[in-house]
């Protein structure tokens, strides 16, 4: 039987930190959210990291893409259990399941521009879709992060940062806009849990 330990909550560099419940076995939850985010449009010049919303895919007009950054130093060292990334999709161009990419990548600032920073490696691929009327209205789309969330405990990366983009940046049907973490209602969430 696991014996659980009181919540905790801390806050890390601006980023909400929820930790817990903790267990006597040394198994943990932590929720994460981004100590920063922004979209980066093809031959748009201006900072969009205070906008509510994130943003991949084919505009009709020009490619964008989204980057996430987390203060992880809380996971050093640990054994990652599961690690999900969470985005509320608000808003697709339709129903019809288009892929999207998350990458590991290398951190975004206000600067960041066009194309974005450096994509790394691509994590995972979903086709996962909301936001479009009642067949497939806003809600939660979730992708498996956890390969690239053990990596990042094991070279205790006090930084971890992803991109997000469409598998097709030049078909509309894989537009998607999600909360960011600027916006109030259902910011980005990454949920994991570890073993000390």
């Amino acid at each position: 039987m696991r014996i659980r330990t009181p919540f905790l909550l801390a806050v890390v560099s601006g980023a909400v930190l929820a930790a817990g419940p903790a267990f006597a076995d040394g198994t943990g939850n932590i929720d994460l959210r981004p100590s920063f985010d922004a979209y980066v449009v093809e031959g748009t010049r201006s900072d969009q990291s205070h906008d509510q919303q994130l943003k991949v895919g084919f505009n009709g007009e020009r490619p964008v893409r989204s980057f996430l950054t987390w203060d992880t130093s809380a996971l050093a060292g640990k054994k990652i259990v599961s690690a999900v990334l969470r985005l509320w999709n608000q808003h697709s161009w339709s129903c019809t399941a288009r892929a999207w990419e998350v990458w590991s990548a290398e951190p975004a600032t206000p600067a960041t521009r066009w194309p974005g920073p450096a994509l790394v490696q691509r994590v995972v691929t979903s086709t996962e879709t909301k936001g479009w009327a009642n067949g497939c209205a806003d809600g939660w789309v979730t992708a498996d992060v956890q390969p690239l969330v053990q990596s990042w405990a094991d070279q205790k990366t006090a930084v971890g940062a992803i991109g997000i983009k469409a598998a097709d940046e030049t078909d509309k049907f894989g537009w998607k806009r999600f909360s960011s973490s600027e916006s109030v209602f259902n910011p980005p969430v990454l949920s994991v849990t570890y073993l000390d």
